[in-house]
């Protein structure tokens, strides 16, 4: 009787079980799982001279994610940021060297600013802005080799890196950073416009001593975002990941974007 009882309990146990419906859960956000950051990829070999507030556009035939959406390519700015392919491919503002705290209507609705501050790269002086990509490592590399306006021997190299490895992840190292270009006049961070609301991390605006040779940062675009310092290799430090979203300043055509139809979201 007693063996009876538990056949029946144990049966009811694996009918209850197979019955529950299953939810259907979306992965986990990348933002949330480890970054492991990746070794520097090799300087670009395709350099171009962009002078003060000038821009280049570089087109790939890979996907480049930001902040939830996809675009094809990228335009770069000697001012220290690039931006992503969008309804405002044509940004073209005078002031865009003046840096403002994010998120801002005077850069692009995605943009990415390893340092935005008034740059300029000058032949004579060893400065070039360097670009590499291409489909055998679906990936894109900018090296920004430029100095202050207000100062020309203050020349700073720091680079800009994104992979379809690690999609929606940016990766930059600052190599040479003067004494007087050390984030004191610069915003490094990222903004992304959304259908509902407008995504941004900051890592400084305006702040000297932030920015120094060997500083390496992990700006994640991913859902909500974030920005790591992994500068420390054994104790990276997740700056920014429960940074307040703003309100909407501009509602981005998303139609424009593309996006890979099996793709999930995070809105």
């Amino acid at each position: 009787m007693i063996y009876t009882k538990l056949v029946l309990i144990l049966a009811a146990l694996v009918l209850s079980v197979n019955s529950t419906p299953l939810v259907e859960r979306g992965p986990a956000c990348p933002g949330g799982q480890p970054i492991v950051f990746p070794p520097k990829p090799p300087p670009p070999t395709l350099r171009d001279e962009l002078f003060g507030n000038s821009s280049a556009s570089i087109g790939t035939d890979f996907l480049i994610k930001v902040f939830n959406v996809y675009t094809t390519g990228i335009w770069v700015s000697s001012n220290g940021f690039a931006w992503h392919y969008s309804y405002d491919d044509n940004f073209h503002y005078t002031d865009s060297y003046l840096n403002k705290p994010l998120p801002t209507r005077d850069l692009p609705s995605y943009t990415i600013a390893p340092y935005w501050d008034a740059l300029g790269s000058w032949p004579s002086s060893g400065d070039y802005i360097g670009f590499a990509w291409g489909t055998n490592t679906d990936s894109i590399t900018i090296n920004w080799k430029a100095s202050l306006l207000s100062d020309r021997t203050q020349r700073l190299d720091f680079t800009l890196h994104y992979t379809t490895a690690s999609p929606g992840v940016y990766w930059i190292w600052y190599d040479s950073v003067p004494s007087q270009a050390t984030g004191g006049s610069a915003t490094i961070g990222a903004q992304g416009g959304q259908p509902r609301k407008q995504h941004y991390k900051t890592y400084s605006y305006n702040t000297p001593g932030t920015v120094y040779p060997g500083l390496r940062l992990a700006i994640d675009t991913n859902c909500d975002g974030s920005i790591t310092d992994f500068t420390s290799v054994n104790a990276p430090r997740d700056l920014h990941h429960n940074a307040t979203n703003a309100r909407i300043l501009t509602e981005p055509k998303v139609d424009e974007f593309k996006r890979p139809p099996t793709e999930n979201y995070c809105v």
